[in-house]
């Protein structure tokens, strides 16, 4: 159960940065997909660097992915006004879509049996928490970036900013002149 939950866990942070800057982005599920994409391209040919290079190298390009992906509909939002709603929800469909080219084509496994792509480099796999166990990094990985979220949110200017400019133009133009758009 914990290691299907920090997925879950690290896309849920991710919608709160958008939510507490008034944003609804129910797109975290495309996102992942775009990171899932760019960090099995990093296991897979980046599996002769040492884990110490690899791992945040996977990292590195999954974050960026996610980045890349959701700024379709900011830059929609932005040009034409259209809704981060619709367009986030719209582009979880087109994420799933290019997995699926993914493991058919370009990340499919040699024999092109399955759709799916090889077992990922074992120096690019987050280590084990318990030797003989499933659980991974990961699960430390996604407590430790929810307690930096939390002390970002609620004890940096950033945070202030961020929670200022959600709550509304009005509240962000009281709370110090922060512009909101």
């Amino acid at each position: 159960t914990l290691i299907r939950a920090v997925p879950i866990a690290l896309i849920a942070l991710g919608f709160t940065v958008a939510y507490r800057a008034g944003a609804l982005n129910i797109g975290g599920e495309g996102q992942f997909y775009a990171g899932a994409i760019a960090a099995t391209w990093v296991g897979l040919h980046l599996g002769r660097w040492p884990g110490a290079l690899a791992i945040p190298a996977a990292l590195a390009a999954a974050f960026a992915a996610g980045a890349l992906w959701i700024t379709v509909p900011v830059l929609l939002r932005r040009r034409f006004g259209v809704q981060e709603v619709i367009s986030t929800l719209l582009l979880n469909f087109v994420a799933e879509a290019v997995v699926s080219f993914a493991v058919t084509g370009p990340l499919q496994e040699p024999t092109h049996i399955y759709p799916q792509s090889d077992m990922i480099a074992a120096s690019a796999q987050l280590p084990k928490l318990v030797e003989g166990a499933r659980m991974h990094l990961g699960l430390l990985l996604a407590l430790l970036l929810a307690a930096l979220l939390a002390v970002l949110l609620w004890k940096s200017r950033w945070g202030f900013t961020l929670r200022a400019v959600g709550a509304g133009p009005t509240a962000a133009r009281v709370s110090g002149g922060i512009a909101a758009s």
